[in-house]
């Protein structure tokens, strides 16, 4: 939002060249982080705000591999002498062909086939050496930016800083998805196949020798005994 940037760094900013202007954003954005830890605003343990660091400098090294492709070109020789044998193979595959069939129309068939297959690789290549600009094959990359402004946008609405609450004190009864049940039963959600129904209903009363061990599903009713107490 340029409405929330001082013109003077907005300045800043424009009187910078363009491969820096991503360096001079990646420094602001590291002051704000580290002044804002001190103002005690980011009060979040060390290690989750180390993260923060981390996928910045991630963000820069492939910034960096990017303005590698951009900047070091392909080899001009081995590009050169690519195209002249692929012009070499167009000018004597014709006499080749008529000399192998006899054929005027098979030679031209069989010509322009392989011709135009090795012509085909040599303009895909490239089309590849260079996959940024307003070419029609070149990767779509204002609408990746604007996907990824909507993404940033979607941060920071209010309903996403929301912490949401959940209710713990629903009896089994009451729960309609057989999920649910299965969200509580770890031990048979991890041992289950992928075609196992879950039970319907809760499972039947233990018997005192099954009581004496420990079960998942006896820890979580008495649970969800307590929570229906408690309410």
């Amino acid at each position: 939002d340029l409405a929330g940037i001082p013109q003077r760094t907005l300045h800043m900013m424009q009187c910078t060249v363009k491969p820096r202007k991503a360096d001079l954003v990646y420094q602001w954005i590291n002051n704000v982080v580290i002044s804002n830890v001190d103002t005690g605003l980011l009060n979040v343990p060390p290690p989750i705000l180390s993260r923060v660091f981390q996928e910045m400098e991630k963000a820069m090294v492939e910034y960096n591999s990017i303005l590698h492709i951009l900047t070091i070109p392909f080899p001009f020789p081995y590009a050169q002498v690519a195209v002249m044998l692929v012009l070499m193979y167009l000018f004597c595959t014709p006499f080749v062909m008529v000399v192998w069939t006899h054929d005027p129309v098979t030679a031209a068939t069989l010509t322009f086939v392989s011709g135009f297959c090795l012509l085909s690789f040599e303009l895909i290549a490239e089309q590849l050496e260079m996959p940024f600009g307003e070419d029609p094959n070149d990767l779509p990359l204002m609408r990746f930016q604007d996907e990824m402004n909507d993404a940033l946008l979607l941060l920071v609405h209010p309903y996403a800083v929301q912490v949401p609450e959940l209710s713990g004190s629903i009896p089994y009864k009451d729960m309609k998805s057989r999920q649910s049940w299965g969200a509580l039963n770890f031990e048979a959600m991890h041992s289950a196949s992928s075609n196992a129904s879950y039970p319907s209903e809760p499972p039947a009363e233990a018997s005192p020798e099954e009581k004496k061990q420990p079960s998942q599903e006896a820890s979580w009713e008495r649970i969800l005994r307590k929570k229906q107490e408690q309410s």
